[in-house]
């Protein structure tokens, strides 16, 4: 009888114990999932600040190693010739793909990003070659390929570092329009 009561309260202990895990871990698991933010949006610094360009960025995450997003960039700065720095698209957007390398966590750590661009360039010669200040524009559409790092703090402040540059298949005036379009920033933002 003693050797009888002893086995139940082994076994009562550990059935105890053992449901207490499963619930640890359960509870961890759902933590984890409500954790999980899959929208961001970021601003570059790194344009508004140098070249007065707003550029806004929304990125929604899809998995643990990939995103899609969209760019959105306005230069405000009506002429750049006080300004040895000159950034001749006037308005861009750009949806872009991007795979992360990390397996720690979730949509950060090192990443390539495959991108496409509508880019309005003004006449960036205007100060090179003539005087004149003319209105001319053109219409460019751009694919390109970009590669960066991506930080996150637990309470989801992002900082995005990235650099690349594109072609532009298409341009409407070929006389004024670059060959090649850049895409760099250093952002910061928020995931929610």
């Amino acid at each position: 009888m003693k050797y009888l009561f002893t086995f139940l309260f082994f076994l009562q202990f550990s059935f105890g114990l053992t449901q207490e895990e499963r619930t640890t871990i359960n509870n961890q698991e759902s933590e984890s999932q409500e954790l999980i933010r899959h929208n961001e949006i970021r601003i570059n610094m790194f344009s508004t600040l140098l070249f007065s360009a707003l550029d806004v960025t929304y990125e929604r995450v899809l998995s643990q190693d990939s995103s899609t997003g969209l760019s959105v960039l306005y230069n405000y700065r009506e002429d750049d010739s006080e300004n040895g720095l000159y950034y001749n698209e006037k308005f861009a957007i750009t949806p872009f793909y991007r795979y992360y390398f990390s397996n720690t966590k979730f949509a950060h750590g090192f990443f390539i990003e495959g991108f496409a661009m509508y880019n309005k360039q003004q006449d960036y010669n205007r100060l090179l070659i003539r005087d004149d200040f003319s209105d001319r524009e053109s219409n460019n559409f751009a694919v390109g390929f970009a590669a960066g790092g991506k930080f996150i703090t637990k309470r989801g402040i992002v900082f995005d570092l990235h650099a690349g540059f594109g072609r532009n298949m298409y341009r409407s005036d070929e006389e004024i329009s670059a060959l090649l379009v850049p895409r760099f920033a250093i952002s910061a933002g928020y995931r929610f």
